[in-house]
């Protein structure tokens, strides 16, 4: 018993050099360094690590799989990629090996609960006629109503939330809501295959990196964070204001739908 103990010790201290999830491109990495650690180790560190990782403002990973039996077995199963990224000198000629494994893929597929129907924040209009739709009139079922749009009306190519001067914690699956509570961005407005793809958002440390990162195009909508929500600040908070240029047309809805969004948490 003491020695699988002892195992158990050096192998957490083995893997556990520099291991982190990296919210911008979506992996975890992980620093080595023996070089007799066999890829397998390695992936099942990566699991626990995701297992450890923020599921949304209220769980884990490990609380969620708790909660469905069914999807912790297959999340057992599935088959990590690891591949070595890099690897690096040090002062006293040891080596360190980078290696990075992706969450997304299967691994996000496999735990992703669901998406779609969320309602946009918006004047909305018939889909039909485009004429303006009674505020308490319920649209009929199959009926998916669209934001009132005129000339004017802004078409951004993502969105940039700045989020530098709160608490927030990054998470495989955020919402962002209004003032008054209303669901502004989450899984209820992405397509699931954008999320499988490339993760529900982009988390950076700086401007750079934001308007480096492919999801937000030319001419992103910035918005500012207010606070956090949530038992693990996960959740953010904007104006009502920002959530109804969010959702302003067909177009930038479509940006929500493809995962266009990047959350500045610091610089």
């Amino acid at each position: 018993m003491k020695k699988i103990l002892l195992f158990s010790v050096l192998f957490c201290f083995i893997l556990c050099y520099g291991d982190s999830i990296d919210f911008n491109s979506w992996t975890v990495k992980i620093e080595i360094k023996e070089s007799n650690v066999s890829l397998a180790q390695i992936s099942d560190q990566a699991r626990i690590i995701i297992k450890n990782a923020l599921f949304d403002a209220n769980r884990t990973v490990e609380d969620y799989l708790a909660e469905n039996s069914k999807i912790s077995k297959q999340f057992s199963r599935i088959n990590i990629n690891t591949r070595q990224s890099d690897y690096h000198f040090l002062s006293n000629g040891s080596t360190i090996n980078d290696y990075e494994i992706p969450i997304t893929g299967q691994i996000i597929k496999t735990l992703i609960p669901g998406t779609g129907g969320g309602i946009p924040i918006a004047t909305l209009c018939c889909p039909t006629c485009h004429q303006l739709w009674p505020e308490n009139l319920a649209a009929p079922a199959g009926t998916k109503l669209i934001p009132l749009e005129n000339e004017l009306t802004p078409e951004y190519t993502g969105v940039l939330i700045d989020a530098r001067d709160i608490t927030l914690n990054p998470t495989l699956f955020l919402k962002v809501f209004t003032e008054e509570g209303k669901e502004a961005y989450g899984l209820s407005f992405a397509d699931s295959m954008y999320v499988v793809n490339q993760g529900l958002v982009s988390y950076v440390n700086s401007l750079d990196q934001a308007f480096n990162n492919e999801r937000l195009g030319f001419n992103p909508l910035r918005i500012t964070a207010l606070k956090s929500s949530g038992l693990n600040k996960t959740d953010i908070i904007i104006s009502d204001a920002s959530a109804k240029m969010m959702h302003s047309s067909q177009y930038n809805l479509k940006n929500l739908e493809q995962c266009k969004v990047v959350v500045l948490i610091g610089e």
